[in-house]
């Protein structure tokens, strides 16, 4: 199992997703872009978000 780990966290890290197991559970973890501030959303897309 730790190698098939080793193998998706070598191609899921051009993504930045890592994974890892903790005991049975296995946890997927990625890095998201920023939150967007209200300068670059559109009118429609604030009112949606009040």
């Amino acid at each position: 199992m730790d190698l098939l780990l080793s193998k998706a966290n070598t191609r899921l890290k051009l993504l930045k997703i890592s994974v890892r197991l903790k005991g049975e559970q296995l946890y997927l973890q990625a890095t998201l872009p920023p939150k967007p501030t209200g300068q670059n959303l559109s009118d429609m897309e604030q009112a949606t978000q009040k």
